[in-house]
């Protein structure tokens, strides 16, 4: 009579491999969903700094007041597409001190970018002015309108 031996079959190497895989595979997908998320958020504070920030790029006309007479009857969103991509990038910066361009500039104290605007003004009476900034990022655009009365040494 032959001795019987216990036979084990080791089957978790094979199993192992599937687990690793499938651990792969979540933290994986778990990376690119939060890359996702991180961006998203990136791109909702970019957005919320450019729009809030028009009020501010509305002063920086009083150093330009030819810019206003210049823009009279354009359209904001225009004049922007025309000479930038976006509020984010333009690939010229003289649009901010060319007097004759319809674009205003505001430097972001957060981190020292340009933010872009399109301009259009219409003159209410000697002096003053309502003013239409508009910004555009991504899908995203809108419109800032103020009235800007000048200081009467101009």
């Amino acid at each position: 009579m032959v001795p019987q031996r216990n036979v084990i079959v080791n089957s978790r190497k094979a199993f192992s491999l599937l687990e690793f895989l499938v651990s792969v595979i979540i933290l994986t997908l778990t990376l690119v969903a939060l890359f996702n998320a991180v961006v998203f958020f990136l791109n909702l504070k970019i957005r919320n700094t450019v729009s809030s920030r028009a009020a501010d790029a509305s002063q920086e006309l009083l150093a330009n007041p030819q810019k206003l007479e210049n823009c009279i009857g354009k359209d904001s969103c225009e004049e922007l597409l025309s000479s930038c991509t976006s509020s984010v990038y333009c690939s010229s910066p003289d649009v901010c001190t060319n007097l004759n361009s319809c674009i205003v500039c505001y430097t972001n104290p957060e981190n020292g970018k340009k933010i872009y605007y399109g301009l259009s003004s219409f003159q209410l009476s000697n002096g003053t002015y309502k003013v239409e900034l508009c910004w555009i990022f991504g899908n995203s655009n809108g419109t800032y309108t103020t009235v800007i009365t000048l200081p009467s040494n101009f």
